[in-house]
């Protein structure tokens, strides 16, 4: 066929970087829209776009905590959300001054609080150490 140029196969190294790019740009945006899914389902299941794309903009920013409870398997909530059970470790989304309320539960204790500042990059180590409830 005259006019007509036959397509040259792309070098294993060629084809290697390709790869490598399409796999860094899936896991980058998996990775924003992950995070902010998990943070935007509603209890009814409804997710917003909104609220899907406010985390976009960048990465997240805050700190990592590491929270202990004595007893152990006391219930974690921060800023009002459950976050699971001590021992607790998971990243904290806050901006650097911000008030973080961190409380710690157990039935048949009382309500343990604390609300340090947030120190974004940083990571808050703490030990909960419940008190009993007294019966009268």
């Amino acid at each position: 066929m005259r006019g007509s140029r036959a397509a040259r196969p792309l070098s294993s190294a060629a084809v290697a970087w390709r790869l490598l790019a399409a796999l860094c740009g899936v896991v980058f945006v998996s990775g924003i829209f992950w995070g902010s899914i998990q943070e935007a389902v509603a209890p009814s299941g409804v997710v917003s776009v909104r609220d899907l794309l406010s985390g976009v903009s960048g990465p997240s920013r805050g700190f990592h905590a590491r929270i202990l409870s004595a007893p152990a398997g006391a219930d974690v909530a921060i800023q009002g959300k459950p976050r699971g059970q001590t021992p607790f470790f998971g990243n904290v989304s806050c901006r650097e001054g911000e008030e973080v309320v961190i409380e710690v539960s157990a039935k048949g204790f009382r309500l343990w609080t604390r609300n340090p500042l947030c120190r974004e990059g940083g990571t808050l180590e703490i030990t909960a150490r419940l008190e009993a409830l007294t019966q009268k």
